[in-house]
């Protein structure tokens, strides 16, 4: 499930799109989610898993084009099915 939330700051007068994903049984087996949009900037999207911390690009996740992969990276063994991912980008 997917839903997208627009994010307004007034103190950087930047726009920030959220997308909220819960995580299903599927996408904890592949270890990857597909993206809605292929990301200009890949680093530039933030994931916080609820209940969490921000996650580190090249550490944590990779993204390449339009997946978002965590195999054999820090979020390996972390997600679970039902858990909420936050994106921000």
């Amino acid at each position: 499930m997917s839903e997208y939330l627009q994010v307004n700051s007034t103190a950087t007068g930047t726009n920030k799109q959220v997308n909220v994903r819960i995580l299903t049984p599927e996408e904890i087996t592949n270890k990857q989610i597909t993206l809605d949009f292929i990301p200009a900037s890949p680093e530039s999207v933030v994931v916080l898993p609820a209940g969490s911390v921000v996650q580190q690009f090249g550490i944590d996740y990779i993204i390449i084009d339009n997946l978002l992969l965590w195999g054999n990276l820090g979020l390996d063994g972390v997600l679970d099915a039902s858990d909420t991912l936050f994106l921000f980008y």
